[in-house]
């Protein structure tokens, strides 16, 4: 029976295969040689654990994973508020990892935060041994392994903020590693690569878009194969992400995360997105080391299936920032561009170095000298540009520490403080009986405020544009209103009204909040937009995700998935019941 490498112990990592028949001083220098690559990665790996550590903070984004989280921990489901199934989250996988802390007992802020930053620590560790793997070289006794990658990558003082900060991108770069270290070593065994396989599909449960990488990572699995190991691995890949897909279809009526119907993701914004690329890279001097790093990937493996995964990483980290400059970027520094950014250096974590003028020697040099001026000198400014922002700084400045995790420490933050005394009114308002039903308050901003619908789960309704914090701060039985639309299924199928900040174009009008919220419309605006509410596509929408789950419902969400993710109406209220309510008759 042929055992798959697979099944294996792993080699050391950093540990060189030695020819036979070297003599005693080869060998010498031949360890001098592993001890020298096996330093400066590890040097290297330190410099980004020890960076990451002193930014560890969450943001408002990672709140909101909070808040989902305690949702389903609390029994009310994968929700961000527990009256309507909208799915506010852009990664199912760090859901879960997040709630597994939380089932033992941790905070769930600490260990967003930790996990982060372990996950981003492992991901360039594994991306580096899978470099080693892809070499597979005996060991010359007249070089090392640089870490030229993992050296540009720990260097970017964006990519310390986000080894934390709540979001999904230390997984993504544990996901990165992990599976392009297991992919590198299925292709030197005969077996069944189980461990391969499974992790290619988790990508679009990491992110949506990290489904261009899981291509990348699935089509070398398939080289020299037969059709029955093709399939087989074709199944293993495809069971997760599909299961997922169905579940999301019948459970959230929508074939992608509400977050991306929010920020238009099928829209073009080109020159919003090249000034995002340019922030990047720009800021840091990028397209140096870049320069510098690319021509050494083309070296990095010889065989027809290494070549096809190292080639294949390399196009589906161009076609990743292509779509993130396609779609405009984002409002956070650097954020949505760091995961391709580390998938362009997989290939180059670490290079073999061959003492002499050559040019992974000068490259190498070069890099080094580049890494001390930018971690000693290059920061993104504070003040906004294009609508991008330091988006740590922000709220650190905000929270007026150097490092904000949980919710008390930021409890200073004016969008935190805002909210504490209308809680306080309408918890005093109960107290006292003056409450005949569960929602007794719709509080739009800081001043405003009316009497709600009584028949909702939550108590109390709450408009706030920091829907993290806030949303964590207020509680599950307090439903939060999203004007922006992330986690609101109303404002996100608002029409495109113009280019503006990424995720911050659509804005909610006070008509909507109150005629799908309040006891009775005031207005003739609110009246309108409250028959809009109840007319065509979007009352059945509103029904799909306001309904008890049960079977049926569940199917009937899975048939109109495609057709509810399609809607799109004016946020002006009497254009708005124009295209619904003639859409019906029309029907009708």
């Amino acid at each position: 029976m042929v055992s798959s490498d697979l099944d294996r112990p792993m080699n050391t990592a950093l540990e060189p295969k030695p020819a036979e028949g070297y003599d005693p001083s080869t060998k010498r220098r031949l360890r001098l040689s592993t001890l020298a690559s096996s330093v400066l990665f590890a040097l290297a790996l330190s410099l980004f654990a020890y960076f990451g550590f002193q930014k560890f903070w969450l943001g408002d984004d990672g709140f909101i994973n909070i808040r989902i989280v305690q949702n389903l921990l609390e029994g009310n489901g994968f929700v961000y508020n527990s009256f309507e199934r909208v799915e506010a989250g852009t990664s199912p996988l760090w859901l879960g990892c997040i709630a597994l802390g939380g089932l033992f007992g941790f905070s769930l802020e600490w260990t967003a935060a930790v996990l982060g930053w372990l996950m981003s620590i492992a991901g360039l560790a594994f991306a580096s041994f899978a470099c080693l793997e892809l070499h597979h070289r005996r060991a010359s006794p007249q070089g090392f392994e640089f870490p030229l990658g993992l050296l540009i990558y720990a260097s970017v003082p964006v990519a310390w903020d986000y080894a934390t900060s709540g979001l999904e991108n230390g997984l993504a770069l544990a996901w990165m590693g992990g599976t392009f270290w297991a992919s590198a070593r299925a292709l030197r065994g005969e077996g069944f690569p189980w461990t391969a396989a499974i992790l290619t599909g988790l990508g679009p449960l990491v992110r949506p878009d990290l489904a261009l990488m899981s291509v990348a990572f699935f089509l070398p699995l398939l080289v020299e194969r037969t059709h029955r190991a093709r399939l087989g691995i074709a199944a293993v890949a495809g069971v997760l992400p599909g299961l997922f897909q169905i579940f999301r279809m019948g459970y959230f009526a929508a074939i992608v995360p509400n977050t991306a119907i929010a920020k238009s993701a099928s829209e073009a914004n080109w020159n919003q997105g090249f000034h995002f690329f340019h922030n990047l890279f720009g800021t840091y001097w990028l397209y140096l080391p870049v320069a510098l790093a690319l021509p050494l990937i083309w070296s990095t493996a010889k065989s027809k299936p290494r070549r096809l995964l190292v080639l294949g990483v390399f196009f589906a980290s161009l076609l990743h920032m292509t779509y993130v400059i396609r779609v405009g970027g984002g409002f956070m520094h650097g954020r949505l561009l760091l995961a391709p950014f580390a998938a362009l250096l997989l290939p180059v974590m670490m290079v073999p170095i061959r003492l002499g003028l050559r040019f992974g020697t000068f490259a190498s040099v070069i890099c080094v000298l580049w890494a001390g001026f930018c971690i000693s000198n290059l920061r993104h400014p504070v003040e906004n540009q294009h609508g991008i922002g330091d988006e740590r700084g922000w709220y650190m400045r905000r929270a007026g520490v150097e490092r904000a995790v949980d919710l008390a420490e930021h409890a200073r933050d004016p969008f935190v403080e805002s909210v504490y005394p209308h809680l306080a009114d309408v918890r005093g308002r109960i107290a006292s009986g003056e409450s005949e039903g569960p929602m007794v308050r719709i509080v739009l901003g800081r001043h405003r405020s009316v009497d709600a619908r009584e028949d909702l789960p939550a108590w109390m309704a709450m408009d706030s544009y920091a829907i993290g914090m806030v949303g964590v701060a207020v509680g599950t039985n307090v439903h939060v209103i999203d004007r922006a639309g992330l986690a609101d299924p109303v404002a996100a199928r608002f029409q495109l009204p113009g280019r503006g900040r990424p995720g911050h174009e659509k804005h909610m009008p006070d008509e909507w909040v109150i005629a799908r919220f309040a006891r009775e419309p005031r207005t003739a605006n609110e009246r309108v937009a409250r028959q809009a509410l109840e007319c065509g596509e979007l009352a059945e929408f509103l029904r799909a995700i306001e309904e008890p789950m049960s079977w049926s419902r569940f199917w009937q969400n899975f048939a109109n998935a495609y057709r509810f993710t399609k809607l799109r109406f004016s946020s002006v209220p009497i254009q708005a019941r124009d295209q619904l309510c003639s859409a019906q008759e029309d029907a009708g």
